[in-house]
């Protein structure tokens, strides 16, 4: 009987009475009328078959019972609130995550400072980035797992009807030489001669070569290559070791550059620019985070 007695409500009005000293500054502190917070506090009394208040014209103050009721309702009440706290934690922990993916050399180079710059302006947003091959980056995104992706473009394959890819940008290719290089001193190298000179390629399956060779082609260029590697990093330190010549986005050599630990040049009467691409799912579920790290790189 006594669970239908000792309800939330009434253990609320009951500490409220307690901590006022008074049923009228308790009814005034609970937006409530004074009969109704005495009738609450009579059926409480009466369920429980104590007194649980000693009533003055100066107030109220405690019985023994009130006192043993009053701790068991702080606790009570201040668990309640705890398991509210820990629900709403929960759950703007959960609505306030942003899962991307992205192909190696736009996860390690291009997204960091715009994470950083996101996190600023979104401090309690919590943000995953995770690697993946092109492919798996454009599932990722198709079956949900990911709220964006980020891929290089330029090959004619992101053409799954459950995204929408959006070119967001271009980057600069550059060839790329050690300074101790013939050419690092030059601005161009003809064709020909690029041609001839052993190159730094990646894997023949890889979409950065295969987008290399179809721009190349368009100028009657075919490549030496020499050596494949498996990404532009493991290309970025045999270049730094001088075992060749290769071709690299930008972002990825900047610093090198800077530090004239690499050169970079063009060749002849080619401009190589490849699209960033920017994946989302089809879907038209509501997405604020989402929508605001578009925004935050449509504007940088």
């Amino acid at each position: 009987m006594s669970q239908h007695i000792l309800t939330l409500h009434r253990l609320h009005i009951f500490t409220t009475v307690v901590q006022q000293g008074s049923f009228n500054r308790a009814a005034q502190e609970l937006l409530m009328s004074q009969s109704a917070v005495s009738q609450q506090i009579q059926q409480l009394e009466n369920g429980l078959q104590v007194v649980l208040f000693d009533r003055s014209p100066h107030g109220v103050k405690l019985t023994s019972a009130g006192e043993r009721l009053h701790q068991h309702a702080q606790h009570i009440l201040a668990a309640v609130d705890e398991a509210a706290q820990t629900m709403q934690d929960e759950s703007t922990q959960q609505r306030q995550k942003l899962m991307i993916s992205a192909s190696s050399g736009i996860a390690v180079y291009v997204l960091p400072p715009l994470m950083k710059h996101f996190q600023e302006q979104h401090p309690n947003v919590s943000l995953s980035l995770q690697t993946n091959p092109t492919t798996d980056v454009l599932s990722g995104v198709a079956e949900g797992r990911y709220d964006l992706g980020l891929v290089a473009g330029g090959c004619d394959d992101l053409n799954d009807p459950r995204i929408v890819a959006t070119m967001v940008r271009h980057f600069a290719y550059q060839v790329v030489v050690h300074p101790d290089h013939p050419w690092a001193t030059w601005d161009t190298v003809t064709a020909v001669a690029f041609s001839k000179e052993p190159f730094l390629s990646r894997q023949q399956n890889s979409r950065t070569q295969i987008w290399q060779e179809q721009q190349l082609a368009k100028h009657n260029i075919t490549l030496n290559t020499t050596t494949a590697l498996d990404s532009p990093g493991t290309i970025k330190y045999a270049l730094l070791s001088n075992m060749g010549v290769s071709i690299l986005p930008e972002y990825t050599i900047a610093r090198e550059v800077e530090r004239g630990e690499l050169c970079t040049l063009s060749i002849e009467g080619v401009q190589l620019l490849r699209p960033l691409e920017l994946l989302q799912p089809r879907d038209n579920t509501p997405n604020p985070l989402r929508d605001a790290f578009v925004a935050l790189m449509s504007a940088t």
